[in-house]
């Protein structure tokens, strides 16, 4: 009776571990498939970003100057830049982890 008791806690721990395994793999699978999306959905955000940002650009720049046009984009755009790295530096959020990726 006792050498079943020992072999049923040797399989329980056995199953136990084997538990662990599966749910650290499927945790892996979803973490790297959440980051392809992620990487995906960055992609089109600075997509969609960039084509609306260059057509309001030549909406100007059939108005105005084009040299004006240009130191206009390359204004903001450095503005955009140090605002976002200054937003995103210190914080620790989904955000963060995104533009990482």
């Amino acid at each position: 009776m006792n050498l079943k008791m020992e072999s049923s806690e040797l399989e329980f721990l056995e199953l136990q571990e084997k538990r662990k395994k599966e749910i650290v793999e499927a945790r892996m699978k979803i973490i790297a498939e959440a980051r392809e999306k992620a990487k995906k959905l960055k992609f089109y955000y600075l997509l969609i970003e960039i084509v609306f940002t260059i057509s309001g650009y030549l909406v100007l720049g059939f108005m105005v100057s084009w040299w004006a046009v240009l130191g206009l984009f390359l204004y903001n755009w450095g503005n955009n830049l140090s605002q976002s790295r200054q937003r995103y530096q210190d914080k620790k959020n989904i955000w963060t982890e995104i533009w990482k990726l």
